[in-house]
């Protein structure tokens, strides 16, 4: 008996120090994530005033030389690594003489600056970050739909594009989750539905001299109230990317086709930015240029091939900016077609004004990233959206 019990009692005892032990290592293990979950919030948080701080340098310089040597991107040429700056303030503190900087008072009083001695340097932090700056001007303005005239006909014609190209057909052809199926044409239209401000249903007349959209004797709502969760067009711009998904036909899979090509952010009257390296939308930006956007040039896969490669030749030659819209004609008239010069004027640029920024913090296994986007106000830009991963 005595020594069933002390089995049993060793035997209780062993598993409750396990239980214990195994509690005591979970709880260590949440501690360290959240405070490396801490650290790369912050991290990415300083990834982040990194890019805004170097997108209003490229605002001062354009500022500073308008004209001169074209437009200025610094976020072509500048990496925004924390590796990179590490380095580059460990290069400037070693240039320094610790002799040099005089010993810290032992009682401060408030407000007297203190040196720097025996403090860690800048760019001695566990961990590290990236950030990414993408221009958002160089995408297609969805609101712009809403513009009366030339600039709403543009968006829809390069929307028409970039959705009726071969390569995502088959995304048209499947059924989304409520059984839908719907044409790139459908798609434009109802986009527009989504931010317009009348009831009825549009439809496309290309022929029309005064604006691509028609009204019909549909209700726009039709769309909407097959679902199980009924709801009704905004009837307003969008505020959001994640507002795509609310538009009756939308799916998740022409979303990842599209969205990285689609913007809501920029001023409705911004023109399109030709700061764009995504090959689908160079060639894009070409037939809209074209005074034939159907020309068999477009259809034969070396003569693309060739049109994108001179493209490059020409942003190669100048890293400081993008090819002007000249250079985008000048590529045409090499292939036989001609270009609009009222596109030219009027729907293209060079210089933007709204930026995105994807900043990634990591620290160990733990990784945030913050998406922000700004458009420059003379600081460190007008935050237009934030959101944290």
């Amino acid at each position: 008996m005595a020594l069933l019990m002390v089995i049993t009692t060793v035997a209780v005892l062993a598993s409750v120090v396990v239980e214990f032990a195994y509690s005591t290592h979970v709880d260590l293990r949440l501690a360290a994530n959240a405070r490396d979950a801490l650290r790369a919030e912050y991290l990415a948080r300083s990834a982040t005033t990194f890019a805004r701080l170097v997108l209003n340098w490229q605002n001062q310089l354009q500022n500073l030389l308008p004209g001169m040597t074209g437009p200025i991107q610094l976020t072509n040429l500048i990496d925004i690594d924390s590796g990179l700056i590490s380095e580059f303030m460990g290069a400037i503190q070693s240039q320094k003489d610790e002799d040099e900087i005089p010993p810290a008072p032992l009682a401060p009083e408030p407000g007297q600056p203190v040196p720097a001695t025996g403090l860690l340097p800048f760019g001695t932090f566990q961990g590290a970050f990236t950030a990414e700056i993408e221009d958002e001007e160089a995408k297609i303005n969805v609101n712009k739909l809403n513009n009366p005239g030339m600039g709403g006909n543009f968006t829809v014609l390069a929307l028409l594009q970039l959705f009726s190209d071969e390569r995502w057909a088959f995304l048209f052809e499947e059924e989304n989750l409520h059984g839908e199926r719907i044409t790139p044409q459908d798609l434009v239209i109802r986009l527009r539905d989504w931010i317009d401000e009348n009831e009825v249903e549009q439809a496309i007349d290309l022929t029309s001299p005064t604006g691509y959209f028609v009204d019909t004797a549909s209700d726009e709502e039709r769309n909407y109230v097959r679902y199980p969760q009924r709801y009704r067009p905004k009837n307003a711009l969008f505020d959001s990317m994640e507002e795509l998904f609310l538009v009756a036909g939308m799916s998740d899979r022409l979303a990842a086709a599209f969205a990285s090509r689609l913007t809501v952010f920029p001023d409705i009257n911004a023109r399109l930015s030709l700061n764009t390296n995504d090959p689908l939308q160079l060639l894009n930006i070409l037939r809209l240029m074209s005074v034939d956007p159907n020309h068999i040039a477009f259809t034969n896969p070396y003569t693309v091939e060739s049109m994108l490669h001179e493209l490059m030749v020409l942003k190669s030659l100048n890293p400081f900016g993008p090819p002007s819209a000249q250079h985008f004609a000048a590529v045409l008239e090499m292939h036989g077609m001609q270009a609009r010069q009222d596109v030219m004027n009027n729907e293209l640029g060079t210089t933007s004004q709204t930026f995105l920024i994807r900043a990634t913090g990591q620290v160990g296994d733990v990784s945030r990233t913050l998406t922000t986007v700004v458009r420059l106000d003379g600081r460190l830009g007008k935050v237009l959206y934030y959101r944290e991963d």
